[in-house]
């Protein structure tokens, strides 16, 4: 018995209109997966740890300096005492830990990718170094409530590493997070009027973050809500790894090599 013509052609039809998988594989799709961003996170993790250790604590061994974000974070974890203030750091493993558990991602580690996010990371910083050059990069570090005199290197490299991993946390995957569910899930706007808003609130919190009430002119806070939008941007679209990288190198340039001794 033959078939209907009409039946066999409508088939590849409804085929025609099924929405298409997303291409796996590729740097761009790998750079944001969450195996590869703990990979790529680890060693600033360890660093900050191991830099907090030697620069910023007393001789007590109590850490006295630290990110202001961590700070932040670490007050959740007071219950858990001297010991709270690296729960920030052990969070953010979890965090992206579990993230590859509910993905159910291959537990394949692509080096390369790895190395070809640190130089996307590196050149992405060169936009933000351009636009502190045209206000005034001598008083960068003052915004950042250092003083290169009583601050060493290691100390300022330790300060770098943690304002990546911690503000992005914080100000990115937090904020960003947080506004996007309650503008799309609660308000019902669309997906992109929900990350627009998102990565403008959360860059407007960023720039007070970093100004506040301190005695800086109008041009830095409208530097740090800019460069908040730049973050939140690179953030939606090319991950987490990326952006805390690029923050932290932009930094390491901006407080050590830039900055005045």
């Amino acid at each position: 018995m033959r078939s209907s013509p009409t039946s066999s052609r409508s088939l590849p039809k409804s085929r025609k209109h099924r929405r298409k998988p997303p291409v796996q594989g590729g740097y761009f799709f790998d750079s944001k997966r969450p195996l590869q961003i703990l990979w790529f996170l680890l060693p600033f993790i360890v660093a900050y740890e191991i830099g907090s250790a030697l620069y910023l604590s007393a001789d007590s061994g109590e850490i006295v300096r630290t990110v202001a974000a961590q700070n932040l974070m670490a007050r959740a974890f007071e219950m858990f005492g001297p010991t709270g203030v690296h729960l920030p750091g052990i969070t953010m493993i979890v965090v992206l830990f579990v993230w590859h558990l509910m993905m159910r991602d291959a537990w394949q580690i692509r080096w390369k990718v790895l190395g070809f996010m640190a130089i996307e990371s590196a050149l992405w910083t060169f936009p933000l170094l351009v636009l502190v050059s045209l206000i005034d990069p001598t008083s960068f570090v003052k915004t950042e409530g250092i003083d290169p005199e009583t601050w060493s290197k290691g100390a300022r490299l330790t300060i770098s590493v943690g304002a990546g991993l911690f503000e992005e946390l914080l100000f990115r995957m937090v904020a960003i997070a947080a506004v996007h569910f309650v503008m799309v899930d609660l308000i019902r706007t669309s997906q992109r009027i929900g990350s627009i808003v998102a990565v403008i609130i959360a860059a407007l919190a960023f720039g007070l973050y970093h100004t506040g009430t301190s005695n800086v002119h109008f041009g830095w806070l409208m530097f740090y809500s800019a460069a908040g939008v730049y973050f939140g941007a690179l953030f939606m679209t090319r991950g987490f790894g990326i952006v805390v990288a690029t923050h932290a190198i932009y930094d390491m340039i901006a407080l050590v090599v830039l900055s005045p001794e």
